[in-house]
C-alpha cells in the first residue's frame, strides 16, 4: 500500500498520484510554491483520491479562493465513504475549519493526534501565528501550542519541517535559548534557506539588549544561513557543470 512521507497509508492504487501527493504536501507545509499543481498531477492519476482533494482545499483556503474551497472540500468528503478512518477524521477536521468552526476542529485535531500523532497536515492547522491556537483567543495559546509541539516530538525526530514548528513555538513563548537549537538540525533538511530566514526574523526582533553573548548567537545563526547558501549554490553549479574545478573536485 503507497503511504504518505510520515509511513501513514494513502487509500490510492496508483504510485504516480501518491508521490505527487508527497511532494505537494511537502510543498504546502512549507509555504513553497508547486503545492497545487502536484495535487492536481495527483488527482489526474487518480480522480478518486479523497486526501489529494483535502489538501487541495487547504491550499486554496490560503489564497482566499472561497468557491473553490468548498468544491473540494465536499468532493474529499463524498469520497470518503471508502477510504481509512484515519483518513476519514483527517479530512473531516479540515472540513470543520473551512467551514469556519475552528474550536470543534481543534478539540477534533487534539482526540486525532492521540491515535495518530504523524498526520502532518492536520497537525499543522494548531501551529504557526494564524493556527487554531494563534486564533484560539486563549491567553496562553503561546505556551500550549509549544506543549503540543513538545507532545509530538518524539514521533518527529529530525523532520525538518516539525523542527521548524518547534523552535518557532519555543521563540514565541519566549524560550529563545531552545528555539535558537533547532537552526542547526533544520539545515539538513530540504528548503532550508526559508526555513532558517524565519528564525533570523525572529531574533532580529528579540535579541537586541540581550548582551554579547545573544549577540553572538544571533552570528551563528545568521553562519547557518550563509552556509546553507553557498552549500545550495555549489551543488546547482555542478548540477549546470558551471562549477570551478576546486568545487567540482571537492575542494
Amino acid at each position: 500500500m503507497e503511504a504518505d512521507r510520515y509511513g501513514l497509508p494513502l487509500s490510492t492504487a496508483s504510485r504516480e498520484a501518491a508521490a505527487a501527493y508527497r511532494e505537494g504536501i511537502d510543498l504546502l507545509l512549507s509555504g513553497y510554491p508547486g503545492a497545487e499543481v502536484k495535487l492536481q498531477e495527483a488527482l489526474r492519476h487518480d480522480e478518486g483520491f479523497a486526501l489529494a482533494y483535502a489538501g487541495l482545499a487547504r491550499h486554496q483556503q490560503y489564497y482566499g479562493r472561497v468557491s473553490e474551497v468548498r468544491t473540494s472540500c465536499a468532493r474529499a468528503q463524498t469520497l470518503a465513504s471508502g477510504i481509512s478512518n484515519r483518513e476519514k477524521t483527517h479530512i473531516e477536521i479540515l472540513g470543520r475549519l473551512l467551514d469556519g468552526q475552528p474550536r470543534k476542529a481543534l478539540e477534533a485535531l487534539l482526540e486525532h493526534l492521540e491515535a495518530f500523532p504523524r498526520d502532518a497536515l492536520p497537525l499543522s492547522l494548531a501551529l504557526g501565528a494564524f493556527g487554531l491556537y494563534g486564533f484560539s483567543g486563549r491567553a496562553d495559546c503561546d505556551a500550549a501550542r509549544l506543549a503540543l509541539c513538545r507532545k509530538m516530538a518524539p514521533y518527529y525526530g529530525e523532520d525538518w519541517w516539525f523542527l521548524t514548528h518547534l523552535g518557532w513555538s519555543h521563540t514565541e513563548a519566549g524560550e529563545l535559548d531552545a528555539g535558537l537549537r533547532s537552526p542547526a538540525r533544520i539545515a539538513a533538511g530540504p528548503r532550508a534557506a526559508a526555513r532558517l530566514r524565519r528564525f533570523q526574523g525572529v531574533f532580529r526582533k528579540e535579541l537586541p539588549g540581550r548582551g554579547c553573548a545573544a549577540r553572538a548567537r544571533h552570528r551563528r545563526l545568521r553562519a547557518y544561513g550563509r552556509q546553507r547558501r553557498a552549500a545550495r549554490g555549489a551543488a546547482r553549479d555542478a548540477q549546470s557543470g558551471t562549477a570551478s574545478p576546486q568545487m567540482r573536485n571537492g575542494i
